[in-house]
């Protein structure tokens, strides 16, 4: 009797279109159609949950100064200094550089999450001041 596919299969595909090459079920007939079916639904479900998944880790190969470019573009609505902006390095501190004013700063760290698709505790976002805890908070935020 053939043997069944598992979910480890899914890994495989690469194409949907693949699906029912992949596919093994061990009944005939009218019900084997119907299961097969209903497993195809649930591989193409994993195709694009696993595809998801690739494509949100991609942030994480990010080097540092790539993450403080997109930081800039987060960041620009919301100054007041614009010498200091242009500026803008590690050290750059929110408030004192910048002048961004502590409900903006809500806002810029709203804005982050979102950009990046993480979820910032409030400890976290009491620590993100400046650049460079901003870089460690997303990095370690991206890493779980």
């Amino acid at each position: 009797m053939p043997k069944r596919n598992s979910l480890n299969d899914i890994k495989e595909v690469d194409d949907l279109n693949r699906l029912n090459e992949i596919i093994n079920d061990k009944r005939n007939a009218k019900r084997a159609n119907e299961k097969k079916t209903r497993r195809n639904r649930h591989y193409e479900k994993q195709f694009i949950k696993n595809t998801f998944k690739t494509q949100i880790e991609i942030p994480q190969k990010m080097n540092k100064s790539e993450v403080i470019e997109q930081l800039k573009t987060i960041v620009k609505p919301y100054i007041n200094n614009q010498e200091a902006f242009e500026n803008l390095s590690e050290s750059t501190d929110f408030i004192k550089d910048l002048q961004i004013n502590s409900a903006n700063l809500v806002d810029v760290i709203l804005d982050i999450e979102d950009y990046y698709k993480i979820e910032i505790d409030t400890v976290s976002m009491e620590k993100m001041v400046d650049v460079q805890s901003a870089l460690d908070i997303i990095e370690a935020k991206l890493a779980q």
